[in-house]
């Protein structure tokens, strides 16, 4: 969004460096849904944000940029006659609401992940990340009403998918729910398919992830049996260990609770599953 001069880009999630993955955009949809249904929410975050109190919601411009990855090169012709362009300055914010732990704030920095940490680069990004989870930054979430009910919004649903096996049910009494309590009310009783709709396909799209790791287990499985070699049968029980405690950590497990499912599932003493736990919990 553009407020006086300053232009902002809110996203959700940001990942730098080899292996990293291409987030899912399904939590970055219903969070821009959310705040674009709703500028005067919209507005005060800005505010919460830069300490500012503009009170002209419509003064803010929203400029998402909807296909920013690109799977073939791709360049825009532009230049210019005489002088320079003048730009608004750009501040980059990244809200984090994932389950791994995360400080209250910090900040990411594009050279960070550079080959050569010792060649001066042209560019350089700053990014402020900030803790969006329930219960932190506790003063930004004052400040903003809308971003506190999002926070407890997603908590709630996280808790009622614990506690319900079945998808669909867990979700919607967690919508219900919120409802209920007053928490994003208006917005969920206006949207109430739409958000549903949402966080199905985030679920879906877990448990697709989920597939691909069990069957990158089976192939390691088999491609150890094929060749004969017991390095590559121990490979493919780590990996699957690894990827085990990975999901039940993104499910929100306890520690305790994932160390008995190590002990059970790989045949683990619990001095062995605790040591894999301090490997692999993030």
């Amino acid at each position: 969004m553009v407020q006086r001069g300053h232009a902002w880009k809110l996203r959700k999630i940001w990942r730098f460096g080899r292996g990293a993955k291409v987030q899912r955009n399904v939590k970055d949809r219903l969070f821009r849904f959310l705040f674009e249904k709703d500028r005067e929410a919209l507005l005060q975050l800005y505010n919460a944000l830069n300490g500012t109190d503009y009170r002209d919601a419509s003064q803010l411009e929203i400029v998402t940029i909807e296909s920013a990855v690109y799977v073939v090169m791709k360049n825009d012709l532009a230049f210019v006659l005489a002088g320079l362009i003048s730009l608004p300055t750009p501040k980059c914010v990244v809200f984090y609401n994932g389950t791994k732990e995360m400080p209250e704030e910090q900040t990411l920095r594009l050279s960070d992940a550079f080959d050569d940490k010792t060649a001066k680069a042209d560019v350089e990004l700053n990014v402020r990340m900030l803790n969006i989870n329930h219960g932190h930054n506790r003063l930004l979430m004052e400040k903003c009403r809308v971003l506190k009910e999002y926070a407890q919004f997603v908590d709630i649903t996280r808790k009622f998918m614990l506690e319900e096996k079945h998808v669909e049910t867990a979700l919607a009494e967690a919508v219900d729910y919120c409802i209920e309590k007053g928490i994003l009310e208006m917005f969920l009783r206006k949207n109430r398919a739409e958000v549903l709709g949402m966080l199905l396909e985030e679920f879906d799209m877990k448990k697709y992830e989920r597939t691909l790791r069990s069957e990158g287990l089976e192939e390691g499985m088999e491609l150890g049996i094929e060749q004969g070699i017991e390095q590559g049968i121990e490979q493919g029980i780590e990996q699957g260990i690894r990827c085990m405690i990975e999901v039940l950590q993104e499910a929100g497990q306890a520690k305790a609770y994932v160390t008995d499912v190590l002990v059970e599932k790989y045949f683990l003493s619990k001095e062995e599953a605790e040591e894999k736990l301090l490997l692999y919990w993030k």
